[in-house]
């Protein structure tokens, strides 16, 4: 096997288990609001999801 063909494969690899980044947002969107709906949102649940709402729009600012 070549080098080219080893690259290919991984990068292959790779996208069986590529993720869109709004897709893991959604689902924990989702978690929150289902647990402000059916339970009790603690600070520590909140200080996490503004986190993850952070690092997720700094993501996606623009070209870096």
């Amino acid at each position: 096997m070549t080098k080219e063909q080893i690259k290919a494969g991984w990068d292959y690899i790779q996208s069986l288990f590529d993720i869109d980044g709004d897709v893991v947002m959604l689902g924990f969107t989702g978690a929150v609001v289902y647990k402000l709906l059916y339970g009790t949102l603690t600070p520590s649940d909140a200080a996490v999801y503004a986190s993850a709402v952070t690092a997720f729009a700094y993501s996606n600012r623009g070209s870096k």
